[in-house]
């Protein structure tokens, strides 16, 4: 892994770990073959609670699953799953501020 790549992956584990979340804005409704015409914002990425009440990486990508919180598995997830770099997810995924818990 390039240095630029492994410092964006830590940047985005670093900030799953504060609360925030990664998605985008640009939701596409398939029906009307146009975008959404209201505020919309589709989580992708973010880090929450699971039934056993530990803490998973949960993801959205054409199907959705949850991972253990480990360098090891978010790479795994935006190299497999999204099959973009760490440097092209962060280009590609906005980080939602909204979502931070206060």
């Amino acid at each position: 892994m390039t240095k630029e790549n492994n410092a964006a992956l830590h940047k985005i584990m670093e900030d799953l770990k504060a609360g925030y979340s990664y998605g985008t804005d640009r939701i596409w409704n398939y029906y009307n073959n146009e975008p959404y015409r209201f505020p919309y914002f589709d989580t992708r990425l973010s880090i929450g609670y699971g039934h056993n009440l530990k803490k998973y990486i949960f993801w959205t990508h054409f199907g959705s699953s949850a991972n253990p919180v480990t360098l090891r598995d978010l790479e795994w997830i935006i190299t497999v799953i999204f099959r973009l770099s760490p440097v092209e997810f962060l280009q590609e995924y906005i980080r939602n501020d909204a979502s931070k818990i206060a």
